[in-house]
């Protein structure tokens, strides 16, 4: 079921407006992206990459790198019958619009497009220790029967959860960095905007994971601080409801307290989740 159909029957089920229902902007919400006129421009830089070969890359492409692509291909016109030429007018138009419409709506796959802003954002995702049994018995017996001693070592619980540091900045690494080592947590540290390319990989690993993910934000407690909260967790349930129904996540935040008037209350995120998640007991039995 698209996403966009989600929306609507939730709208007649409650007897009130898109908008009404609308988290984000109209034109980055992914439940609202599903129109005519984005399945277009959305099927159409699909044929381009097709064309161009892009999508047979075993790298993703930056955004960037299509848009030059686009252009060196020579007399192309964009489906409302503009040329798509290297200006900004094009160049926005592919970033904004028809790079999210070809996601969003499955006509290109989000592993193929890198959308990630500034400088390269810092990304760790932790790998599960995978502990090996070994037996060592020595040939000598002595006459009476003996069993042979087994020793195990290096056997730690698994956690329960499957958490998630997200940072506001790079420069959080130098203290969430060894936080997310001890704790066995991924780690999310962008140098811009919360991006598609970036909650994709957060959402397929979480699904392919299955314990329940546990994404804990820390970004400062100001407007832009809590809208990034808001963010994350309609876009992780966005690709839950299109791509990944096995996902099962919570969003929480742990914010830098500042003075501020203009902080929406209703978007106030509690902190107690991080105090619930105590650190594993290594001597616990191993969840499967």
């Amino acid at each position: 079921m698209s996403l966009g159909k989600i929306l609507r029957d939730l709208g007649d089920e409650a007897g009130v407006q898109l908008h009404e229902l609308t988290v984000l902007s109209e034109t980055v919400d992914p439940f609202r992206l599903d129109t005519p006129r984005n399945h277009q421009i959305g099927r159409w830089l699909a044929d381009q990459m097709q064309a161009l070969g892009l999508l047979d890359r075993a790298s993703p492409i930056h955004i960037r790198g299509i848009h030059y692509a686009l252009v060196a291909s020579g007399d192309l016109r964009r489906p409302d019958g503009a040329p798509y030429v290297n200006d900004d007018k094009s160049w926005l138009w592919l970033k904004a619009g028809a790079s999210k419409a070809a996601r969003w709506l499955g006509y290109v796959p989000f592993e193929k497009i890198s959308d990630a802003r500034n400088e390269e954002p810092i990304i760790r995702i932790h790998e599960p220790f995978d502990p090996e049994l070994e037996v060592t018995l020595d040939t000598y017996l002595p006459d009476d029967d003996v069993m042979p001693e087994v020793e195990v070592s290096g056997f730690n619980a698994r956690q329960k959860y499957r958490l998630v540091f997200w940072g506001e900045k790079t420069s959080l690494d130098d203290v969430l960095g060894p936080l997310a080592n001890e704790f066995e947590a991924d780690i999310y540290l962008p140098s811009g905007e919360v991006s598609d390319s970036m909650l994709h990989t957060m959402a397929h690993t979480g699904a392919m994971d299955g314990r329940e993910m546990i994404v804990l934000v820390f970004a400062d407690c100001d407007p832009a601080g809590y809208q990034m909260v808001v963010s994350i967790g309609h876009k992780l349930r966005a690709f839950k409801e299109r791509f990944y129904p096995r996902l099962r996540f919570r969003v929480t935040s742990k914010t830098e307290r500042r003075r501020t008037t203009t902080a929406p209350r209703r978007l106030t995120v509690g902190t107690t989740a991080m105090l619930r998640i105590k650190r594993h007991d290594r001597s616990a039995p191993r969840d499967n």
